[in-house]
């Protein structure tokens, strides 16, 4: 989704025309600007007042507009400049020790709200949530709420409301004012800024009993995964979630995930960002979610890793991530398993012995995205050889910090990768030849991130200018590159909407 910051509206001053526009009915003048991006249905509004109100007046066109406070403070006299309507608004370090008569009108459009770092007192927040009443998406990404006096009495409820996120909680009277105001709340995220609940059983309880005036209705739940907090949360009744997300450092009771799996067997999505061990205990997992489609798991350093708790659920997965704890690489051994609709794969601190990653997405032939985090391989040969076996669908390649162990010149790549749309590479010290061609095998490619690679040879600048044509976004960053080569890239490179280079 595009975004804009606000007070910077382009082209804010409106031009007389020379010719106006033609007079054609609204419906087939929102069909237009639906093609539109953010930016130029900006530009249209400015055109004249009747495709202002079109555009302001259209719930659909609305919506591709996010405004973007920067930090600043906001106080009695703050007055925006170019205020438009939007959907979304994200506000970053932002102190709000005033709500203005500006925000009524502008948070009647809003849909979606997202303080991150802010500061504000609750009497201003709940005075912001008043007039928001299409209200279906607030985030308080560690957002500072004090309340130096009793707390407010809501008098509003948001009924629209079904995704409310805390993180970093630590004051049980703001979960209070949530519980009044937030009666439709399907998707959760409550995470505190505690390391260990010990010495925090009582807030403990408190959060879970917050959880536990939605838990009946919940479908997503993200939340610290701590032993105690899913032992509490084992207690509530009713469960009947499709999504667990799970943060946290380890996690050393497997059991007690497994008991919160077991209430709830209608789960698609599982993400367990805690380390836990990989022993047969897991197998369980695979027994108690048949429904599973997406899961998300990170192991404590072992040997070798037999995923055998794939085994059960390798026909209905779509989303794969797995993760090692720390920075030594895993072994996990794939042999044997066949994943046949998995679209998406993403592997990190993973070591790959042989065929073992190719063998792997040989049986995973509806993959379209793939990324690589801090793996590594025997040999070059060995990733492109594997991401050739998936080039017919493959839309999405992200290959950073990948390691080998043999040093060769010799790459493997097989033949085109006519679907990929988007590649990024970062920290990789693959030779400047091996960039060059596995660019020209990606000719349609639309979007292409580069981070702290080599760009000093004069191929690889030749393939960004000439033969890459469908480029939307390029960002080269950190990367060693000639004053020269950046000076070809800006002016022969040909990207549709932004090119960015920054320089160590």
């Amino acid at each position: 989704m595009e975004s804009v910051e606000v007070c910077e509206c382009p082209g804010a001053k409106k031009r007389k025309l020379d010719v106006e526009p033609p007079t054609l009915p609204v419906e087939i003048w929102i069909g237009i600007f639906e093609r539109l991006s953010a930016w130029q249905l900006l530009r249209v509004r400015l055109v004249c007042q009747r495709w202002r109100d079109i555009v302001d007046g259209s719930r659909g066109l609305v919506a591709k507009f996010t405004v973007r406070f920067v930090p600043q403070f906001i106080d009695r006299e703050y007055q925006p400049g170019h205020l438009f309507p939007a959907t979304k608004v994200f506000m970053k370090q932002v102190k709000i020790a005033a709500v203005g008569c500006w925000w009524a009108p502008f948070g009647a459009y809003l849909t979606d709200i997202t303080l991150d770092e802010c500061k504000i007192m609750l009497r201003n927040l709940l005075t912001m949530l008043r007039a928001t009443p299409n209200l279906k998406y607030l985030n308080l990404y560690d957002a500072s709420v004090e309340c130096h006096k009793a707390n407010p009495v809501p008098d509003f409820r948001l009924d629209k409301l079904e995704t409310l996120c805390i993180d970093s909680v630590n004051r049980e009277e703001n979960l209070e004012v949530f519980r009044q105001i937030c009666p439709n709340v399907k998707n959760l995220k409550i995470v505190t800024n505690y390391t260990s609940f010990h010495d925090q059983l009582p807030f403990l309880r408190h959060v879970v009993d917050f959880v536990g005036v939605w838990n009946s209705s919940l479908e997503q739940l993200e939340t610290d995964g701590v032993d105690l907090m899913l032992i509490e949360l084992t207690q509530l009744p009713q469960w009947n979630l499709k999504g667990l997300i799970l943060q946290g450092v380890e996690l050393e009771n497997v059991s007690s995930l497994i008991n919160l799996c077991r209430l709830n067997p209608a789960l698609e999505i599982l993400r367990v960002e805690s380390a836990i061990s990989c022993g047969p205990e897991l197998d369980e997992i695979g027994q108690l979610l048949p429904k599973l489609t997406n899961l998300m798991l990170t192991f404590k350093h072992r040997a070798e890793i037999q995923p055998t708790f794939l085994t059960p659920l390798a026909a209905g997965l779509r989303i794969l991530k797995l993760s090692a704890e720390d920075s030594d690489f895993q072994i996990i051994n794939f042999a044997g398993l066949e994943c046949p609709h998995l679209q998406s794969l993403d592997l990190n601190g993973i070591h790959f012995d042989g065929h073992r990653l190719q063998t792997f997405l040989a049986g995973s032939p509806k993959l379209r995205i793939l990324s690589l985090t801090s793996c590594n391989f025997c040999c070059w040969r060995d990733l492109f050889r594997a991401i050739g076996t998936c080039k017919r669908l493959l839309q999405h390649l992200c290959i950073s910090r990948v390691t080998v162990s043999q040093i060769s010149s010799d790459h493997g790549f097989l033949d085109y990768l006519d679907e990929m749309r988007h590649l990024g590479l970062s920290s990789c010290k693959m030779s400047q030849e091996m960039v060059s061609t596995l660019l020209r095998l990606c000719p349609r490619l639309e979007v292409l991130h580069l981070q702290a690679m080599q760009l000093t040879d004069a191929e690889v600048v030749h393939v960004l200018c000439q033969k890459l044509r469908h480029l939307v976004r390029v960002k080269i960053e950190n990367c060693a590159i000639s004053d020269q080569a950046i000076n070809s890239i800006r002016q022969g490179c040909v990207v549709q909407q932004k090119l960015e280079i920054i320089e160590f």
